[in-house]
């Protein structure tokens, strides 16, 4: 029997359906909406999908859906833009079966950021995905977590020369940039490092399937790949590291993230360019302050990755005892912060 594809406004209702049930109550989904064209009256747009908020503050998105035989085409792509422009709105969300050309990718990635989101069919289906999309309120899965202790950390062997002024212990503490890895001139805290790890496994199973308020500890080591070099310096001598064991609590919790403006900026993080915004949030009764940072993932495609806060707690302050160069091996204690 022949499979019979929905027509598009049949699809289009479907699509509307999954994002009313995924987004916040606030929101409001219409489909097959006509707008007018801002400065032109009597000028209108047809939109697939629209998305309103009234609070906390007026915001339209408009979604374009793909016919579902072949992905959008570059000029399709840009008039979508230039409907979005045309009827003021804030956002413009894309939903194609098929995926996407590069050229899009690209252009999402190189010129129009985070206001533009390329999603699939089977993205829908997906919460979190569409609970991260920058709206008025997005609800963010929010991995918090401390460093609880560091483990036995081994350095490779260094003899000292007669005379030589020994270095004392190190006493370091989460924030303090002591570390620098392989050729990267930039120097960075044992934090910098336990966020990059978390932030690069976010789509982890273990921490997907992670269920909201539920807390564990996680074992990590400081080693992102084998062939790059990592090293702390005490008293400006360099010495490399060969293990860093750090103990993590990490809990799973869920918040309502109200973006402060959809000014974005572009920055090179870690040689991969990436678009910033501004947030805050309420997170266990406290107002946080939040860099929000936009990565492209494997496919290419611009996603939410990586959540920063503005000023990280310092926690407690470590001690690495490397002055017995013959053991080639330090242990971190924790000390009191001052």
């Amino acid at each position: 029997m022949e499979h019979v594809i929905d027509p598009h406004w049949k699809h289009v209702e479907k699509i509307a359906a999954s994002l009313e049930q995924s987004l916040s109550p606030m929101a409001k989904v219409r489909h097959n909406v006509i707008l007018p064209v801002l400065g032109i009256p009597g000028d209108t747009r047809q939109c697939d999908v629209v998305i309103t908020y009234e609070i906390p503050r007026p915001f339209i998105a408009i979604v374009e859906v793909q016919d579902r035989r072949r992905k959008p085409t570059i000029n399709e792509f840009e008039g979508w833009v230039e409907k979005m422009r045309e009827v003021g709105a804030n956002a413009l969300i894309c939903v194609s079966e098929c995926g996407y050309p590069d050229s899009i990718k690209n252009r999402v990635l190189r010129k129009y950021g985070p206001i533009v989101t390329l999603l699939t069919l089977s993205e829908l289906k997906e919460p979190q995905i569409l609970k991260s999309m920058i709206i008025p309120q997005s609800t963010i899965r929010y991995h918090s977590y401390r460093i609880h202790s560091v483990g036995m950390v081994e350095l490779e062997g260094k003899q000292f020369q007669s005379g030589e002024d020994v270095p004392q212990p190190l006493q370091f503490n989460y924030i303090d940039k002591i570390f620098q890895y392989g050729d990267s001139p930039e120097r960075r805290s044992l934090q910098d490092f336990v966020s990059l790890i978390f932030n690069q496994n976010l789509r982890n199973p273990q921490l997907t399937d992670m269920p909201t308020g539920k807390t564990i500890e996680c074992n990590i080591n400081i080693h992102l790949d084998n062939e790059s070099i990592l090293w702390v310096y005490c008293a400006e001598k360099r010495f490399k590291v060969l293990t860093l064991p750090v103990s993590v609590i990490l809990e799973i919790s869920e918040t309502k993230i109200p973006v402060k403006c959809y000014s974005y900026r572009q920055e090179m993080i870690d040689n991969v360019q990436a678009w910033v915004a501004d947030a805050n949030g309420i997170v266990k009764g406290e107002n946080v302050e939040f860099r929000l940072i936009f990565l492209p993932g494997k496919d290419g495609i611009l996603r939410q990755l990586l959540f920063q806060p503005v000023k990280p707690e310092r926690g407690a302050t470590f001690c690495i005892d490397i002055t017995d160069p013959d053991q080639a091996s330090a242990t971190a204690a924790p000390k009191k912060s001052d």
